[in-house]
Parts: structure tokens; C-alpha cells; sequence
């Protein structure tokens, strides 16, 4: 039997609620207001549970719905850490964010980082701007949904980039809370294809998935005003995925009433 809430601060409505609904609500206002941002991390469940007097069991049922909800990310030994700030805006893919996470038909389960640091390719240096001898990192992301890879993101970033902004190149963990924030930065402009493809061996050994198997790829390269910052190439399996469009000819027309043109992100 679900515990109810008894608190005398809330609603009669709210009372009726299970308490792991009247905390989950809470929690995803505050990261709906921004109380919590991007990138923050949530209080302890200690804390949270004896903030909002209900038990740490019945905070773990919020906490996994606000999971569910591509709200946070909970890494193990860690905490939780907030991804989003707006549930209705990360529903399509016009805003940026993180597709592996927040259009998965189930909630993503563990995420795996593996991180490389080269010296930048020709092409890298040409589209990063980079003087000779600098470094690239390679962030490989395994997205999983129980034991099987659904998702996985090969992510391009200048080194200096990781090091302007205090990541801990050693800590694979905040590297992806640091990919996850990056991708919420205000002014973050991007172009994307997005394309059926196949399987390569790379991709096939990374998602233990045969060679040549249907996959759906995104490729995209993100901008700081009109400096490149990342590139990325995501790569999804179809049956674990809805990629949801917002379309409207109303977004493009301009103040004189009449059709402008699309911008570069032509998805």
C-alpha cells in the first residue's frame, strides 16, 4: 500500500497523493525553476529524504521517476546530477540536448566513458582552429538500458576546452556531467545530419552488435557563435529510440510577416 502524504503545508489534493508523488513533483519543480541547474548535483538522499520528511525508500520511487524523465543522472558512488530544465522542451530534438538520454523510449540505465587524448587530425585543426601540436580528447559514451547497449557517442572536444572550464580529465564521470552541461550552454548553436546507416566494426564492437546491422546515426558539430567547439557522431538502435520533430512554418517567419530563411540547423 502506497504511504500518503499527511503534511499540513500542502493541498488536499496533494495529500491524497503517494508520497513519492508529492516528492517527485517537488523535486521537478525545483528543476523546473531552476533551483537545480544543469549540471548541479542533487543533495544526498539523507538530506533530501529528511528535507522533505519522507522515508529514503520512498525518495529512491521519486528519484527513478525523475531518471525516467531524462531529469537526472544518477552515477554510482556519486549522486545524482541534473540534466534538464525543461521536460516539455527536451521532447523534441530542436533543442539541443542529449538525445541518447532524453528520447529513449526506456529510461537509460548506466552510462559507460572511455577517454582518449591524440594529437589533433589535420581536419581537426583546420575545424578547431588549433595550432600545431595540440590535442584533441576522444570521448567514447555507452549508453545501456539494463545489460545491452542502445546508444553510443563518439565526441571530438579541443583539450583546452575540458581544461578552460576545470573538468578533471582524469574523472570520466564528470567529463560526461561536463558533455551533458555543455550541451545546455545558452547562445550553443549546431548543424546535424541525421541518417540511416549501418553498423561499422568500431560501432558493431562498441554496441556488441553484428557488422552491417541498421542503425540510426546523428552527426554534429556544435558551435560557440561562429567557432566550432565539438563534433560529435551518435549512433543509435532503432527499436530503443523515437526521435520526435516540432515542426512549424510559423517558427521561421519573420517580424514583417513573411517567410524568412532556415537557419543552418536544418533538422
Amino acid at each position: 500500500m502506497f504511504e500518503l502524504a499527511q503534511v499540513t503545508s500542502v493541498t488536499e489534493k496533494e495529500r491524497k497523493l503517494p508520497l513519492f508523488v508529492a516528492a517527485y513533483e517537488t523535486m521537478y519543480n525545483r528543476i523546473k525553476d531552476g533551483t537545480y541547474k544543469p549540471g548541479d548535483k542533487l543533495p544526498s538522499e539523507s538530506e533530501l529524504s529528511v528535507e522533505l520528511a519522507i522515508s529514503r525508500g520512498t525518495l529512491r520511487q521519486a528519484m527513478l521517476l525523475l531518471q525516467e524523465d531524462g531529469l537526472i543522472m544518477n552515477y554510482k558512488g556519486k549522486g545524482s546530477f541534473v540534466l534538464e530544465t525543461n521536460k516539455e522542451l527536451s521532447t523534441g530534438i530542436e533543442k539541443i540536448v542529449n538525445p541518447l538520454i532524453t528520447c529513449s523510449i526506456q529510461p537509460i540505465d548506466k552510462v559507460v566513458t572511455e577517454m582518449h587524448f591524440q594529437p589533433a587530425t589535420e581536419p581537426h585543426k583546420k575545424l578547431f582552429d588549433l595550432p600545431q601540436s595540440s590535442l584533441v580528447s576522444r570521448a567514447e559514451f555507452s549508453y545501456f538500458i539494463k545489460d545491452k547497449v542502445v546508444g553510443f557517442a563518439l565526441v571530438f572536444m579541443p583539450y583546452d576546452l575540458l581544461v578552460e572550464n576545470g573538468v578533471a580529465i582524469d574523472d570520466n564521470d564528470e567529463i560526461h556531467r561536463f558533455y551533458n552541461s555543455f550541451l545546455t550552454t545558452e547562445r550553443l548553436s549546431c548543424e546535424s545530419v541525421l541518417r540511416m546507416g549501418f553498423a561499422r566494426k568500431l560501432t558493431a564492437d562498441k554496441m556488441h552488435i553484428k557488422e552491417k546491422e541498421p542503425i540510426l546515426i546523428m552527426e554534429e558539430t556544435f558551435y560557440m557563435g561562429n567557432r566550432p567547439s565539438m563534433q560529435q557522431k551518435i549512433f543509435f538502435l532503432p527499436a530503443y529510440y523515437e526521435l520526435k520533430i516540432l515542426r512549424s512554418n510559423d517558427r521561421y517567419t519573420s517580424k514583417q510577416g513573411t517567410q524568412g530563411p532556415l537557419s543552418s540547423d536544418k533538422l
